[in-house]
């Protein structure tokens, strides 16, 4: 696809504040960022959960 790009970004967060974190991301956060940039056409969220080879470098 030309002039196609890919945003990655990473973070850390504690197991604690997660619930309230994703509620916000999913809820609030990607409507927002989809509805404000129209050339968004879909968006992912991975998490790692402690598996064995992190995916991080």
């Amino acid at each position: 696809m030309p002039g196609a790009a890919l945003v990655l970004a990473s973070f850390r967060l504690d197991v604690e504040p997660e619930a309230p974190f994703s509620a916000f991301y999913h809820q609030r956060y990607l409507p927002a960022l989809v509805g404000a940039v129209p050339e968004i056409r879909a968006a992912w969220r991975y998490q790692e959960h402690q598996v064995a080879g992190s995916l991080r470098c």
